[in-house]
């Protein structure tokens, strides 16, 4: 059995200015620091033996709390990258015309909607999917993935739920843990935002 630490990293600056975020590489907010030592030290009760990280500052950040706190070092991939919003990078909600039909096939939650110059939900799923996948076959058993919201939600609800497009309801908050257990084909979560 394989148990997977899914961690959302804490409040980055973009995410306390209210901006969509993407690949913007902003770092942690004072907040976010503090969440992220806090979530560090609630994973010592937990024999994590391989730390994977998003290559994005905010989830790099992260994931140096987890290091300081457990003794162990990161491993940085772009495969768990927060999802590529493209044109929409560093824009507010308020930024967006409700009447645009791009934004209305966005606010239907349309999982085939790619972001003008950006990505789609399955490209996420794609990119994501076939990294978790190789750490299936390594040797460690209790494995910390330091990534993002969108990208952590998509991938959880296809290895789960074997349906990606159920991730909007499967939300992980700034430095949450989702604890996800996989034995054969059981999967299940035994903790979500905890």
């Amino acid at each position: 059995m394989k148990t997977f630490y899914c961690i959302r990293h804490g409040e980055s600056e973009a995410n306390a200015a209210g901006l969509l975020a993407g690949w913007m590489d902003h770092g942690l907010s004072e907040k976010g620091w503090l969440q992220s030592v806090e979530m560090a030290e609630r994973l010592k009760a937990y024999p994590i033996d391989l730390l994977v990280v998003s290559d994005l500052k905010r989830a790099v950040e992260t994931a140096q709390a987890i290091e300081n706190a457990l003794g162990i070092s990161m491993m940085t991939t772009g495969e768990m990258r927060e999802i590529h919003l493209g044109a929409w990078e560093g824009k507010t909600f308020a930024d967006l015309d409700p009447e645009d039909a791009v934004v209305v096939k966005w606010l239907k939650q349309d999982m085939d909607f790619s972001y003008p110059e950006g990505e789609s939900t399955t490209d996420v799923l794609k990119r994501s999917q076939v990294f978790f996948e190789s750490l299936l076959g390594r040797p460690e058993s209790h494995i910390a993935i330091v990534s993002h919201g969108m990208t952590l939600s998509t991938l959880m609800a296809q290895i789960v739920f074997g349906d990606y497009r159920l991730s909007y309801g499967l939300q992980i908050i700034n430095a949450g843990i989702a604890i996800l257990h996989i034995d054969g084909d059981f999967r299940y979560f035994s903790k979500l935002n905890g």
